[in-house]
């Protein structure tokens, strides 16, 4: 389904699951600098990054209530589902509209911390 299994037994099911891909991302966007297509990849038994984003993408944008553990439920939509949000757009333009309205729920949820305006400033850098 494209759902991390071991995170989502965790406590924090949606803080780890943005944090897997985040890092896949991080690790997509080496291999771009050493023309390794990471983000397309998928394994053997039909894992992928795409099918991560599709998974998470709509409880990110609010279409979807989270409906595994999570103490911190309520909180400001993560600034680093922002961030993976927004790479993710430009990879997958099937997902592009559900992640757009991901990362605009991300800047609004979190527009009067002023640690996280500077945070999605840096985000927002342009990609190479």
């Amino acid at each position: 389904e494209g759902g991390f299994t071991s995170e989502l037994k965790r406590q924090q099911s949606l803080g780890y699951s943005i944090y897997v891909l985040m890092a896949y991302a991080t690790l997509a966007r080496c291999g771009e600098q050493t023309c390794d297509e990471l983000w397309h990849y998928t394994t053997a038994n039909g894992r992928s990054p795409e099918r991560g984003v599709a998974f998470l993408a709509p409880y990110l944008s609010g279409d979807k209530t989270w409906a595994w553990p999570d103490i911190d439920a309520g909180e400001p939509a993560s600034l680093r589902g922002f961030l993976v949000a927004r790479l993710a757009a430009k990879r997958y333009p099937a997902l592009a509209p559900l992640l757009r309205r991901a990362a605009d729920r991300a800047i609004a949820e979190n527009r009067k911390n002023p640690a996280a305006q500077i945070q999605l400033l840096l985000d927002c850098a342009p990609e190479n």
